[in-house]
């Protein structure tokens, strides 16, 4: 614990990685909202429609939004991996979203840059409030292709 913000600390020859939520949070609840792949579909011309589930645990300000990276794994040490990202707000404000309930988000349409390569990308995803400079729900999901 970091007072009252659950946090986490690694230091590599290369990098610091601190004040990281760690997703073990996510799935005992502590963190506000854990998110999910709830369809994803490929659109045929290099892109893809995507939607996203949330499970809500805490009541959540107005102001979040979606960060959603789709990462490289091979290089993570270059940019943290980010190949290219799909950050919006959610279809329903945060400030709506009920504790003990489900939320959908989208279909949101994905766009893959022409320069990236086919292959296998994992997801991380979450909710970030930019005028607080606050992330408040990270979570790696399975790899997709």
């Amino acid at each position: 614990m970091c007072g009252e913000v659950i946090c986490d600390y690694a230091e590599t020859s290369t990098s610091v990685f601190a004040n990281a939520r760690n997703q073990t949070d996510m799935r005992i609840g502590m963190a506000p909202a854990q998110p999910s792949v709830a369809n994803i579909r490929s659109n045929g011309n290099h892109g893809f429609s995507i939607t996203y589930g949330w499970q809500v645990y805490q009541n959540l300000s107005s102001g979040y939004e979606v960060f959603v990276h789709f990462v490289n794994d091979s290089q993570i040490n270059i940019d943290a991996g980010i190949v290219f990202q799909e950050d919006h707000m959610p279809a329903k404000p945060t400030s709506q979203w009920v504790p003990g309930t489900a939320v959908e988000d989208g279909a949101w349409t994905v766009q893959i840059p022409s320069t990236v390569r086919d292959g296998t990308y994992s997801i991380h995803m979450g909710l970030y409030a930019y005028e607080q400079e606050h992330r408040c729900g990270y979570c790696t999901l399975q790899s997709c292709r």
